[in-house]
């Protein structure tokens, strides 16, 4: 971990007037995530109207946490989450979805994604999640940090060259 940033972090739901900095997040977490993945991220803007749309629709929604990571007043940080339910093959339960998991690069190493993630673990369980569950890529950094939460390996994606 680097050394902390005095200024202190407060975390907070995004504003529904926040929807293009939750976008930006996002688009910025794919983007790095293109140099650990096996996809090439697509340079057109056309897909962000598209996450925009998406996440003007969600950012109220009760079942939905959008979660904003700050110093300063600046955002440096999201994390994106939902409570779900099992597919109606399976038992049911209520999961919640960690969609995406974003800090800027000027500020990793210090224990902002922790916070972000255990404030939504909280919020998942207050939600009546049982479990929570995320993706992330085999070749991703934070797979350590997920771990340290107690998250663990339980499926596999495999791919075949057609």
């Amino acid at each position: 971990m680097s050394a902390p940033d005095p200024t202190p972090l407060s975390l907070r739901p995004a504003a529904e007037a926040e929807v293009g900095v939750v976008v930006d997040m996002i688009r910025s977490m794919v983007s790095d995530m293109g140099v650990f993945g096996p996809d090439p991220v697509c340079e057109d803007d056309e897909p962000w109207g598209e996450v925009g749309e998406r996440v003007e629709a969600e950012i109220t929604a009760p079942s939905h946490l959008f979660l904003v990571a700050e110093r300063a007043e600046t955002p440096i940080g999201l994390v994106e989450a939902r409570r779900e339910r099992t597919h109606a093959v399976f038992a049911p339960k209520d999961l919640l979805h960690v969609s995406a998991v974003y800090v800027r690069p000027e500020h990793r190493r210090r224990g902002v994604a922790t916070q972000l993630l255990r404030e939504t673990l909280t919020w998942g369980k207050a939600q009546g999640c049982v479990e929570a569950q995320l993706n992330t890529l085999a070749t991703n950094p934070a797979r350590q940090l997920y771990a340290s939460l107690g998250f663990a390996e339980v499926r596999t994606e495999m791919r075949c060259p057609l």
